[in-house]
């Protein structure tokens, strides 16, 4: 089974987006987040705005409006998604370069972005399931990412390798030199 039938391409803890602009491709995490961690994304190529980065708590949300989803809490544009509604903010965060880092605790969702020097935060509820999500509308859409800190390594020697992603959302499957190991991807 290819992912997402070649609308979704992955090299290393590189999301490429080669879908056609008429849906949002959405990639969640296979396994909740831990309750305090941190992770980076980096915006490598994008072609439009149309790019969501933040939590969803639903494992199974609908293939292409999981931005709807009443446990999406993300960021788009130039607004923000709380229990999948849009609230209009100042958020400027999706262009080409953009690093993006996300803090998640039990009731604070916090993104900074290093271009802007500005830092965001949204209320979150008090959950422990809460999945990696990141979902994309252009071809050609590329970001990286990487956790930072508050997740165990499953190998001792690799405590402080930050290469591979997240840890704790993976499975024990493997894509490309099991760099990402089980992402769920949907369309």
């Amino acid at each position: 089974n290819s992912v997402s039938h070649g609308k979704v391409d992955i090299n290393g803890n590189t999301v490429k987006y080669n879908g056609s602009s008429s849906a949002f491709y959405t990639v969640l995490g296979a396994e909740p987040l831990p309750q305090y961690c941190k992770w980076e994304v980096t915006i490598v190529n994008a072609p439009s705005s149309c790019l969501f980065l933040g939590v969803i708590a639903n494992g199974k949300p609908a293939a292409k409006a999981a931005y709807q989803d009443k446990t999406t809490y993300a960021w788009y544009n130039n607004c923000q998604y709380v229990a999948g509604r849009s609230q209009s903010k100042s958020v400027y965060f999706t262009q080409t370069g953009d690093v993006c880092t996300f803090e998640l605790n039990r009731t604070k969702l916090t993104m900074h972005n290093s271009r802007l020097n500005q830092k965001y935060d949204m209320t979150i509820p008090d959950r422990k399931d809460w999945r990696l999500y990141f979902s994309h509308y252009s071809k050609g859409s590329e970001l990286t990412y990487r956790p930072i800190s508050g997740f165990r390594s499953t190998d001792e020697n690799d405590k402080n390798d930050h290469s591979s992603l997240l840890p704790l959302i993976c499975d024990t499957k493997s894509i490309n030199d099991d760099i990402i190991k089980d992402i769920k991807y949907l369309i």
